[in-house]
């Protein structure tokens, strides 16, 4: 089996505009999505040099990142806007299989936090990106 992310599968809702999952397409060329490590521990040694630690929840940051020419940018356009009209926010819930390692994601309780609002002009333009923060990101196998 092949670890190519080519058929990688990310489809995304948005609670009260688009609640039907969308896939998303048109990815940059290097870049098609990634999440942020995630911290799930805090530590602290003692003046005796004893180390404590403990869990932490934090949230999973996930950007995507889409060629200039993606319709995939219109979903998220829309989302921006409807943010700005609403002054609130949209809760996103996303779903993504990645065939290559046979994993799949599910991806609650998320909110577009960061933008690119429109691509650098540059010999070609260049790729947007859309971050989104998860409270919660659980692997399964497919």
């Amino acid at each position: 089996m092949s670890i190519t992310s080519a058929n990688s599968v990310f489809m995304v809702a948005v609670k009260g505009l688009f609640p039907a999952p969308i896939k998303l397409q048109g990815y940059s060329t290097d870049d098609a999505f990634m999440a942020d490590a995630v911290v799930v521990a805090e530590t602290l040694m003692g003046v005796d040099g004893k180390l404590s630690a403990g869990y932490v929840p934090n949230p999973t940051v996930i950007t995507v990142t889409f060629q200039a020419d993606s319709k995939s940018i219109a979903l998220f356009e829309a989302v921006v806007q409807a943010m700005q009209a609403a002054r609130d926010t949209y809760e996103l819930s996303a779903t993504i299989a990645i065939p290559g390692v046979s994993r799949a994601y599910a991806c609650v309780t998320g909110f577009l936090t960061e933008y690119k609002p429109l691509p650098d002009a540059k010999k070609l333009l260049q790729p947007v990106t859309y971050k989104i923060m998860f409270e919660s990101v659980t692997a399964s196998a497919i």
